[in-house]
């Protein structure tokens, strides 16, 4: 079985998993009011006497500001395996700190010398310029695109200039996926074929594109600027990318359409992984996995690897993972 399709395929190991149901329930000014779609509808609750009170969305923003502080929290949990591979070209990064959350994942590329050291020199120099930045309190919302793809473009120029013990070019390579999130939030940037899903509810949606030969095949297809026959020739590399740090003119950088944040909802979660994690597991897998070990985004996040082992027969690419769940309330 090389790639897990369904939820019937994880049944044997569905043992280990939380069940939803044992979960903490939680109870939240939409869920209490799915009835009334009024904004302005207040919350019904008992006193000590057992008498209806009302409680306002304003009150429970009060109480929640002083157990948690000025900003929402943000869970992290992140997983890296080696698979079957013999070297980590995998590297990831994440941290949240006065509400700003970060996730980086980069997969250097395996067919490229040094796409260990690629993915390493890519996170640390995103780390470094994001942390350097918000100290300096030069970054915020209206900047952020910017600097995602500023940083894209500097760590392509560090990639393309790494160099051997020799002193030769290396001609290493690596993809990068990154997010960040200010209060509810969220900005990412995409090069290469790492990818950026979000969980809502139990339910997937891929947010990135694969910056691969059939993306643009199928673009030219399209366009009818090949012929049908020509496409099915070419397809065959269709998983060849078009676009990564290393690869000098880095002309295909994708960020939010036009610039225009993902606001997150109670509980969804920012998924971002290499390749080896859903070029073996569905969609439907990945979120089902998730969201039985939500909220534990540490448990889920090892889980996800674990699936990903359980399953492994011949040969599993390195695979990491970074989630990011937001929450405004209580749990």
């Amino acid at each position: 079985m090389d790639k897990i399709e369904n939820r019937e395929d994880i049944n044997s190991i569905n043992n280990n998993l939380i069940d939803p149901s044992e979960l903490e329930t939680r109870i939240l000014p939409n869920d209490a009011l799915a009835e009334n779609s009024d904004d302005s509808a207040l919350l019904t609750g008992l006193d000590e006497d057992c008498e209806t009170v009302r409680i306002s969305e304003d009150q429970i923003q009060e109480y929640t500001t002083r157990l948690l502080g000025e900003h929402p929290t943000i869970k992290i949990g992140s997983s890296s395996i080696l698979g079957t591979r013999d070297y980590q070209q995998d590297s990831l990064f994440s941290n949240v700190e006065n509400g700003i959350a970060v996730g980086v994942v980069c997969d250097g590329m395996g067919g490229l010398e040094g796409g260990e050291i690629a993915s390493q020199k890519a996170t640390l120099t995103f780390a470094e310029d994001f942390y350097n930045a918000t100290s300096k309190n030069v970054i915020n919302e209206s900047n952020i695109i910017s600097f995602l793809k500023d940083e894209a473009e500097k760590m392509n120029e560090v990639v393309s200039n790494l160099k051997n013990d020799a002193g030769e070019y290396m001609e290493a390579g690596t993809t990068v996926v990154s997010a960040v999130v200010f209060d509810n939030r969220m900005y990412w940037m995409s090069v290469g074929d790492s990818r950026i899903y979000l969980i809502r509810d139990g339910k997937i949606v891929r947010l990135t594109r694969d910056h691969n030969l059939k993306l643009m095949l199928d673009e030219q297809l399209k366009r009818s600027l090949i012929s049908k026959e020509e496409y099915d020739r070419k397809i065959k590399h269709g998983e060849g990318l078009i676009s990564f740090l290393g690869i000098g003119n880095l002309e295909l950088i994708d960020t939010n359409e036009n610039g225009v944040p993902i606001v997150l909802q109670e509980n969804d979660i920012v998924l971002l992984c290499s390749d080896g994690l859903y070029k073996r597991l569905s969609d439907e897998v990945i979120a089902d996995t998730v969201w039985c070990e939500e909220p534990d985004m540490v448990r889920a996040a090892r889980r996800l690897t674990d699936v990903v082992l359980k399953y492994t027969q011949r040969s599993q690419d390195n695979t990491s993972i970074v989630l990011m769940q937001y929450n405004k309330y209580l749990s």
